[in-house]
């Protein structure tokens, strides 16, 4: 039996299936990419380290404070795109992956932005993702 190496390995307790579903969507958008790239400890090589106080201050959505229709919001994104296989992030940064907008959408939609905003803020925050990502990625191989 292998152990995962100290700082890579956390674990939360969530009281509910639907909460666990509405954690997932948060931990899959890019809202959240951002702050664990903004976070990120400096390592070698392919490796993302956060340290456990940093996690202590990451924005996370809590599915205790949310509406009835919001909560109803993000488990349906969850529920339509739990069974999909997903390319690299990267790659879902580049080609504006339909599963990667869907669940930005709905966390964007549940933080209260509209339409509009989405659309202005996807169109600079994908582009800034990914070439924060490949810039990472040429130094790792380098």
């Amino acid at each position: 039996m292998s152990e995962a190496p100290p700082g890579i390995s956390r674990s939360i307790k969530i009281p509910s299936d639907d909460d666990a579903k509405i954690l997932a969507i948060w931990f899959n958008s890019s809202l959240n990419i951002l702050q664990t790239l903004i976070n990120r400890k400096e390592t070698r090589e392919a490796f993302l380290q956060i340290d456990e106080y940093t996690l202590e201050d990451f924005q996370v959505i809590d599915p205790r404070k949310l509406s009835e229709n919001d909560h109803g919001l993000l488990i349906r994104v969850f529920d339509e795109v739990k069974g999909i296989d997903l390319p690299c992030i990267l790659e879902q940064l580049k080609t504006k992956f339909q599963v990667t907008t869907q669940i930005d959408r709905a966390e964007l939609r549940v933080l209260g932005f509209g339409d509009d905003e989405f659309y202005r803020l996807l169109d600079y925050l994908y582009p800034a993702l990914a070439d924060e990502i490949q810039q990472l990625r040429t130094l790792m191989q380098g």
